[in-house]
């Protein structure tokens, strides 16, 4: 994989032992951006493994080159009455960074982001907002792109007649919110790529489930587009993307082998694409 957006990391040496499994495994070298070396202390959660956490990028050196000193990061927002306030918990502190595609034509730039939305439903549209106005900040990229946990449903309830969630009609670039912000869903495309109705698109979406518990909604997300200055980001000229897959626990557990564990911990489904300039 040429990017790896984290989640829930408890620190930097965490992350880059990550990065060691994956050099060991498929070779070559791997990067590390974290957004905070060593995250705070978060009393409220019951979990111990949740009281130091913060989100991190993971990069294939031998395409991919840091450019240093763009590193931003910024607090998710929370629900506070009728008011969206900036998340403490470090958790939420999501993280960008811009790249050079050292292999592309004239070294192509993108800038990607790691987020992390808080569990509480109100603020996903201006998160969705926020991520944009912070991804729009990197000038001379050809590319955007941010997934992770959002911690948000696409639908209003889990079946195939259910509406779309406020935060997703704006984020999703091929519905119709008229001030949407202009992403590809990987996973919605994918799905309306081998599907034939509404309802059997909205089936291909809970299919892709990543969390297991009770309705098992969608909360992780990949989403991308062209910078406007590069190709048009409208819903008729999106970045094209395949290999789009929901990777499955019983993957991840044979991949584990012989430590087939139970996944206790966290239960989130990654995915995965190919993005095309």
């Amino acid at each position: 994989p040429d990017f790896l957006l984290v989640q829930q990391i408890t620190d930097h040496d965490q992350l880059d032992f990550l990065a060691g499994q994956l050099e060991d495994l498929l070779g070559g070298d791997y990067g590390t951006i974290i957004a905070e070396q060593h995250p705070g202390y978060w009393a409220p959660v019951d979990c111990g493994y949740k009281k130091h956490q913060t989100n991190g990028i993971i990069y294939r050196k031998g395409r991919f080159t840091y450019i240093y000193g763009t590193k931003k990061t910024w607090p998710a927002k929370v629900s506070k009455g009728d008011d969206c306030d900036p998340a403490k918990a470090p958790r939420y502190r999501n993280l960008a960074s811009k790249f050079t595609d050292t292999l592309s034509a004239g070294k192509k730039q993108l800038a990607i982001a790691s987020i992390h939305w808080p569990v509480v439903d109100g603020c996903g549209v201006t998160n969705a907002e926020l991520t944009q106005n912070m991804l729009k900040t990197y000038t001379g990229v050809e590319m955007y792109i941010w997934g992770g946990d959002v911690n948000l449903p696409d639908l209003s309830s889990q079946s195939p007649s259910a509406g779309y969630k406020p935060w997703y009609e704006r984020a999703n670039v091929e519905l119709n919110d008229p001030d949407n912000i202009g992403y590809r869903d990987a996973v919605w495309h994918h799905c309306q790529g081998s599907t034939g109705s509404a309802a059997a698109l909205k089936q291909c979406l809970l299919d892709n489930h990543t969390l297991p518990f009770g309705v098992k909604p969608r909360y992780d997300y990949l989403f991308f587009k062209y910078a406007n200055d590069y190709k048009p980001g409208d819903a008729a000229n999106p970045p094209p993307a395949d290999g789009v897959h929901t990777v499955t626990f019983e993957e991840a557990g044979a991949a584990q082998a012989p430590d087939d564990s139970p996944l206790s911990y966290s239960k989130h489904r990654a995915v995965r694409a190919y993005i095309h300039w």
